[in-house]
């Protein structure tokens, strides 16, 4: 198991400040959009599937692969002329096929590693000033909140890995901006404590073609080339830390972690009315793997020999 694999003797384990508890993470796919009033009624459904894979990843005395099948499925409901509710689940799981590389180069494959990340998320949006002038001609200002359920676990440690959370922001709308701030607030259930972050999305449309957004802690540039064909160029982290089970980790206090820092490039193609492919391919440019005790020092952490690559594809039904 990839988990235990990078686990070195105990004796050597390193002694540094707690870990971010499981649920943490920055993987792009669950930043969401916020939900704005300016909702149409063709907007309300949208489900997405796809799979990423990361090939060729390189750790002392081991070479893995990662393949992460997800889906998603959006509700999106106006309730009133300046009000909207958004419904979201979302699944993955990820799997690592270890092959473990001895000192005479032999090669022998081990057993997989399953991990599993899931959400459940409740959002609001309520306008509260439509085409105001404050700042800009013709802008909406929002106010957004929501309420989440993220789990990312190993075999039996889901119920352990539960985080409810909560979300305050005001969102900004004008023509060629859309702006979203605010804060969110977890909880971790069965372990106590609280964690406090900032929440910022960003997308700003110049030209015709040309749109810039953010894409959790990086950025993305794309081009519309045709009506039904956009182009983009991106860099971001993506990272996801997973409680592991009481069979990994003994007494069920570790977490598994995988942050990447990722360069790549892709197109989106509406092939049909209501069905799109985006496809996104490129270079891990960094890659940290540790394994940490949830209220304890870390016990490894490590740079990937070879980050490796990745190459992600989503279909995604859209009215």
């Amino acid at each position: 198991m990839i988990a235990l694999a990078l686990l070195p003797d105990t004796s050597a384990a390193q002694t540094t400040s707690p870990p971010e508890p499981p649920g943490q993470e920055v993987d792009p796919s669950n930043v969401e959009t916020p939900a704005f009033p300016r909702t149409r009624y063709l907007d309300a459904f949208r489900f997405r599937f796809g799979s990423g894979f990361n090939p060729g990843g390189e750790i002392p005395g081991a070479e893995f692969d990662r393949y992460s099948p997800n889906i998603r499925l959006r509700l999106t409901i106006p309730l009133a002329e300046r009000a909207v509710a958004q419904l979201t689940g979302r699944f993955e799981s990820s799997q690592y096929d270890l092959t473990r590389v001895d000192q005479t180069g032999s090669r022998v494959l081990g057993p997989p590693d399953s991990f599993h990340a899931a959400q459940l998320r409740l959002q609001g949006a309520y306008g509260f000033a439509r085409r105001t002038s404050w700042l800009f001609e013709e802008e909406s200002w929002s106010v957004l909140g929501s309420i989440d359920v993220n789990a990312r676990w190993q075999g039996n440690a889901f119920g352990d890995s539960l985080e409810p959370s909560l979300s305050l922001g005001v969102g900004y709308d004008t023509l060629p901006l859309r702006i979203a701030l605010g804060v969110r607030v977890a909880g971790r259930l069965g372990r106590g404590g609280v964690s406090v972050s900032p929440i910022i999305d960003l997308r700003y449309r110049f030209g015709d073609r040309w749109t810039v957004r953010n894409r959790g802690l990086g950025g993305q540039v794309e081009l519309d080339v045709l009506p039904n064909l956009m182009l983009f160029a991106t860099a971001y982290e993506s990272g996801s830390r997973y409680l592991l089970s009481e069979q990994s980790s003994n007494d069920g206090s570790l977490t598994f972690s995988d942050d990447q820092l990722r360069a790549g490039a892709g197109f989106e193609w509406k092939i049909a009315r209501y069905l799109r492919l985006n496809l996104e391919a490129g270079a891990i440019v960094d890659r940290e793997l540790e394994i940490d005790r949830v209220r304890g020092p870390t016990l490894f952490k490590a740079n990937a020999d070879t980050p490796g690559a990745y190459v992600a594809i989503r279909f995604e039904v859209r009215p």
